[in-house]
C-alpha cells in the first residue's frame, strides 16, 4: 500500500492488484465495461478507494467534509493506479496481476456447496485440477457453458480429493458477472505468475501463454517426466501443482545443462 496525504490526513491506496479489495475489483470491472479513457478509469478508482463523493451542490466531499482538490492533485494521485494498465502499440490493456484468491472459500458465493478456493497463485490445487482448468479454458472458447465446468475446477470440497465428476457445475451458474470476472482475473494473473516462476516449463518459444499452448505442452511434459507410464501420470495428477511443476522445471534445467557445450 502507498500513503496519500490529503488536507494533512493520510490515506492508504493500493499499488498492486493483490492489494485491491474484492469490492474495489468489482468497481473496476464495472468501470472498464463503459467506454471510457484510461485516465477516467484511474480517476474513478481513486475516488472510489478514497470514498470521495459529490453533494447536491456539486461540492467534492471526503470524510463528509468539503475537499476542493485541484485537477492537478487529482491527476498526480491517480497515477498510483498506473499498475492497472499496460501499453502496446499505442493501445492500453488491463495489465492483470491478480494472484490473491478472491474467494478462499465459497462462503461469499450464493447457493454453492461448502468448498475451498485454489489458494493464492493456485498454490492449493492439484496438478490434475490444473490440467482440467487448461482443458475447460480451451473448450469454453467454443462452448460457453463449459465456463461453469472451468469455474468448478478452481475449488475443491473440504477434506476431500478433487474429483471433477462429483461437483455439479450448474451451481456456478448462480454467480454474478462480477464474481465470475474476479475469478477470471485471478486465473489470468496466476498463469502469468506461474510462467515467470517456472520459465522452462511454460516456454513454448513464443512466450505464448494461452491455455491451448500450455495444455498441449503440459501433457507432453508430464509424459516425459513419467516416461509414458499411465499409473505414474495419474499419481502425478493427484499431487500438488507446485510439486509437479518444480519437478518438471528441474528436469528441464538438467536436460538443458547436459546439452550445453562445456
Amino acid at each position: 500500500m502507498i500513503t496519500a496525504t490529503i488536507q494533512n490526513k493520510d490515506y492508504l491506496l493500493p499499488q498492486t492488484w493483490n492489494e485491491l479489495t474484492n469490492e474495489q475489483l468489482c468497481f473496476l470491472h464495472e468501470t472498464v465495461q463503459n467506454e471510457t479513457t484510461v485516465q477516467e478509469v484511474k480517476t474513478k478508482i481513486l475516488f472510489f478507494c478514497l470514498g470521495i463523493s459529490y453533494d447536491f451542490r456539486g461540492n467534492m466531499r471526503l470524510d463528509k467534509k468539503k475537499c476542493p482538490l485541484l485537477t492537478e492533485d487529482i491527476y498526480i494521485a491517480s497515477q498510483t493506479f498506473n499498475f492497472l494498465f499496460r501499453e502496446e502499440e499505442n493501445k492500453h490493456y488491463l495489465n492483470i496481476g491478480l494472484t490473491r484468491c478472491p474467494f478462499p472459500t465459497t462462503k461469499e458465493l450464493p447457493n454453492i456447496e461448502n468448498m475451498l478456493g485454489g489458494g493464492d497463485a493456485l498454490t492449493d490445487i492439484t496438478y490434475g485440477q490444473f490440467i482440467y482448468l487448461l482443458s475447460f479454458d480451451q473448450i469454453r472458447r467454443e462452448n460457453e457453458k463449459a465456463k461453469f465446468d472451468f469455474l468448478t475446477c478452481l475449488f475443491r470440497p473440504k477434506d476431500k480429493e478433487f474429483d471433477v465428476e462429483k461437483v455439479d457445475p450448474k451451481q456456478f451458474e448462480k454467480l454474478s458477472a462480477q464474481q465470475i470476472q474476479l475469478l477470471e482475473w485471478y486465473w489470468i494473473g496466476s498463469l502469468e505468475f506461474l510462467a515467470d516462476k517456472f520459465p522452462r516449463t511454460f516456454s513454448d518459444g513464443d512466450n505464448n501463454h494461452t491455455s491451448t499452448s500450455i495444455y498441449d505442452s503440459q501433457e507432453r511434459l508430464l509424459d516425459m517426466v513419467c516416461d509414458g507410464d499411465i499409473v505414474r501420470k495419474q499419481a502425478s495428477k493427484r499431487e500438488k501443482l507446485y510439486n509437479v511443476l518444480s519437478t518438471i522445471e528441474y528436469l528441464l534445467e538438467k536436460r538443458e545443462n547436459e546439452v550445453q557445450p562445456h
